[in-house]
């Protein structure tokens, strides 16, 4: 019993360990991930058809701008680390990752629910019927949440689209490979919303 207790105890260490390493990267305390940043945002961009423009400002990324599977998009690594993509059809809803004063209801989804804290809109109870019918057009949820949310800063949905923002380096860059998967997923969970609430 000794023996195991000890095992388990090594284990739980081994994974503490790991996690702060993983946390170390995150935050990107010496600068190397944002460097990275700078050097890749201009190929990445390429890639994926949009934009870079370079800031006058030499300590900078830069940004990334453009269209992407008919979505305007705008990637700006030194305002905070913010994305901003765009939606079609949604209604008068703001949806949040962060906890304000604004949540007027619940979905009944606990997927919906425990990813999106705020929930204010102006037709909540059509919206939850909406959401209680919507069958598995929001099984795309869980999968993005597993994906992004550790990395989110915040991520929000309004009439105008979708903004977040990324934690590496305390919010002051986003890596460019990251695009190279994000952009695909945001398309599939604008989709997503734009088939749940754009009825409303």
């Amino acid at each position: 019993m000794d023996g195991l207790i000890a095992t388990l105890a090594g284990i739980l260490g081994l994974l503490g360990v790991i996690y702060g390493i993983s946390e170390w990267f995150l935050f990107d305390f010496f600068g190397i991930g944002r460097r990275r940043a700078k050097r890749d945002f201009p190929a990445v961009a390429e890639t994926l058809g949009l934009t870079f423009s370079a800031s006058r400002d030499r300590s900078e990324i830069g940004e990334i701008k453009g269209e992407y599977e008919g979505r305007n998009v705008t990637i700006s690594p030194d305002r905070n680390a913010t994305i901003l993509f765009s939606t079609a059809g949604l209604p008068d809803v703001f949806l949040s990752t962060k906890v304000y004063e604004k949540k007027n209801f619940d979905t009944g989804n606990s997927a919906f629910d425990s990813f999106f804290l705020t929930r204010s809109m102006s037709k909540p109870e059509k919206v939850r019927r909406q959401i209680e019918n919507s069958g598995a057009a929001l099984d795309y949820l869980p999968v993005f949440s597993r994906r992004w949310k550790r990395k989110l800063d915040f991520f929000e949905i309004s009439e105008d689209g979708i903004r977040l923002s990324l934690k590496y380096g305390m919010n002051s860059y986003v890596p460019a490979k990251d695009l190279e998967q994000l952009l695909p997923d945001l398309n599939k969970f604008a989709g997503m919303l734009e088939d749940v609430l754009g009825k409303t």
